[in-house]
């Protein structure tokens, strides 16, 4: 059995895009491949965004419920890539709908997918196809290419942190927390552009989000480069 069904024990405690957060075994990678798109339109055809990112799913325990709370909601499907076969799993996550159950993934085989479709704070946040690791190495795993630290700190920066904040833009608050300089930033920038991780407007695209992945970019410095003043080292940032 992939999925059962468990009492209602009442609402999940704190923000709904936590709730599985153990569950991750590794970072989404961002797609929008032929065969992820396929996966998408057997199962939320109505969903024509480009928010689609895949990661492997180990372990069960997962909740499937799907009632709004706080203006969020996901909604989720099983699909048999093999055949084709989907199923919308039913309404469920209030002692109003399902008899009062919820359902937990039990565990995902190879070749099934669970689809979960975002809504958070009223908003899309696209969809998210959970699959064993084995299907993740065929459908989506892209391979390793070479970045430089440079690099990193504009992808991260970009994803991570707002346009502007308290009057700085994205290259000034890395540069007082990473130590990346106007120049240097410039510089990776446009090669993030040319590797076609970044838009030329300065977005970031979905082979930018899987390059730089979850790194926090707080843990991102340049050589030589302490927070403080009083913690710099002498070196010079390269």
């Amino acid at each position: 059995m992939i999925f059962d069904a468990r009492p209602f024990a009442g609402p999940v405690v704190g923000n709904r895009a936590e709730k599985n957060q153990n569950q991750k075994s590794m970072n989404e990678i961002w797609t929008t491949a032929p065969e992820v798109l396929k996966i998408v339109e057997q199962t939320f055809p109505g969903y024509k965004g480009n928010k689609i990112r895949v990661c492997a799913c180990t372990g069960g325990g997962m909740r499937l419920d799907s009632s709004w709370q706080d203006g969020s909601r996901d909604l989720w499907a099983l699909l048999d890539m093999a055949t084709g076969r989907g199923i919308a799993i039913p309404e469920n996550g209030t002692p109003f709908s399902n008899g009062g159950q919820i359902f937990t993934l039990d565990h995902l085989p190879a070749n099934i997918a669970l689809v979960q479709h975002i809504t958070f704070c009223g908003n899309d946040h696209g969809i998210r196809i959970h699959v064993s690791p084995e299907n993740l190495n065929r459908l989506a795993l892209p391979a390793a290419v070479p970045v430089t630290q440079a690099e990193k700190i504009v992808l991260a920066y970009t994803r991570g942190r707002k346009s502007s904040y308290n009057g700085k833009n994205r290259q000034q608050m890395a540069e007082e927390d990473s130590g990346i300089t106007l120049g240097q930033w410039e510089e990776s920038k446009a090669a993030c552009v040319a590797k076609g991780w970044l838009l030329k407007s300065g977005a970031i695209t979905n082979d930018g989000r899987n390059v730089i992945g979850t790194t926090n970019p707080d843990y991102l410095k340049m050589p030589g480069f302490k927070r403080n003043d009083w913690e710099r080292d002498g070196s010079e940032a390269a």
